[in-house]
């Protein structure tokens, strides 16, 4: 890969992730996403196109409004700069045909949506979900076996919303489900399955870490659909490596 196609990349994810900033936090809020002008979230004032420029507008307003210098939360360049790496790691590590591209970069930008909106509110927006479960069965439809696909998302979805339903919500929430079922779906067995184990024991790890330093009690609750998110992302990224791994184990 030239480093022309790799500047490119960089420069498309850094934009996609400036536009998932835009979704992350206008989302289910009065406006929506295609309506209104971006705004500084302290002093309401109206954005100019130099400061929205990914990245770069965070680095020379040295993470501060223009305006009444209040900080710009790290959250913005972090959306930006991690959609960037995982579209060229996609793309570098996949080396698939450009459909699948697309649909990796689609099902990746949606996630990273979830990753955010579940850390920052603990919300896994089924505007995102939903769309994304669509996107995974019709895609999957042509190139996979759907019906091995489906089994393992019911199966998954099942176990989650059991667990939903006998702790009247106090585990975790419906939506966690929902996404258990799209990775299900996307990723399949047993790397479906394999995502969703590693993001549970990776949450139980920080959790216990959490308490431990006196950061969390044990009625804490923890942002578990922002690890299916990073989880499913890896997985996706590393798909070919991962699939050999599993062919040899199961």
């Amino acid at each position: 890969m030239g480093w022309i196609i790799t500047l490119f990349i960089l420069v498309v994810g850094l934009s996609i992730g400036s536009f998932l900033n835009v979704i992350t936090f206008r989302l289910g809020k009065k406006g929506g996403i295609f309506w209104g002008r971006s705004e500084c979230p302290h002093c309401g004032h109206v954005l100019k196109w130099r400061d929205l420029i990914p990245v770069l507008s965070f680095l020379t307003l040295k993470g501060k409004c223009r305006h009444c210098r209040q900080k710009i939360s790290l959250i913005y360049p972090a959306v930006e700069i991690l959609t960037a790496v995982a579209f060229l790691a996609y793309i570098y590590f996949r080396n698939t045909y450009a459909l699948e591209v697309l649909y990796g970069l689609a099902l990746i930008s949606g996630l990273m949506v979830i990753v955010f909106s579940d850390l920052l509110e603990l919300i896994i927006p089924d505007k995102i979900v939903f769309p994304l479960i669509i996107l995974a069965f019709t895609f999957n439809l042509s190139v996979a076996d759907i019906s091995a696909r489906l089994i393992t998302a019911l199966i998954l979805s099942a176990i989650f919303a059991i667990m939903y339903l006998g702790s009247r919500g106090r585990w975790l929430g419906l939506g966690d489900a929902k996404l258990v079922f799209l990775i299900g779906l996307a990723l399949g067995y047993p790397l479906g399955v394999l995502a969703v184990l590693f993001s549970v024991w990776t949450a139980a790890l920080v959790g216990i870490a959490l308490v431990m330093a006196g950061k969390a009690t044990l009625k804490t609750a923890l942002p578990l659909g922002t690890f299916l998110a990073i989880n499913s992302i890896i997985f996706l990224i590393f798909q070919n490596e991962l699939q050999k791994v599993t062919q040899t184990i199961f």
